[in-house]
């Protein structure tokens, strides 16, 4: 369980990637896409897009995000894993990131290429469909 403060709460792990040397609140990421043009796969993104929205769902295999235009479910690679790791385990529903996706058309899966946390929430996300 989520708390707002205590030992696994979202300020420690926001004291977490301080720790680790990742800007929680970086000044500015290109995106160059959004979600639902992503989502349109080939006939929209040639093959790479940059995109940014907020976490849905994180584990270690794959990231869901969302930025108002579409939820996107992102396969996170082998080699993104190895290297963002700690990163990965300090995500949370809520929380802004930046993906680097690439498009697999023969499979239909986009694969994360990159990870960049935009901003860390400290508050889960209003529930807005109540």
């Amino acid at each position: 369980m989520n708390t707002l403060h205590g030992p696994d709460s979202r300020h420690d792990r926001l004291s977490r990637l301080l720790t680790r040397s990742i800007d929680p609140y970086p000044p500015n990421f290109e995106r160059t896409h959004r979600s639902s043009e992503v989502a349109d796969g080939p006939k929209r993104v040639d093959s790479d897009a940059r995109i940014a929205g907020w976490v849905q769902e994180c584990d270690s295999t794959r990231l869901v995000v969302e930025d108002g235009s579409a939820q996107i479910e992102i396969v996170i690679s082998r080699e993104l894993l190895d290297a963002q790791r700690q990163l990965l385990e300090l995500l949370d529903p809520g929380d802004v990131v930046g993906v680097g996706v690439h498009h697999d058309s023969t499979a239909n899966l986009f694969t994360a290429t990159s990870l960049a946390v935009l901003s860390k929430g400290l508050a889960p996300r209003p529930d807005l469909t109540q």
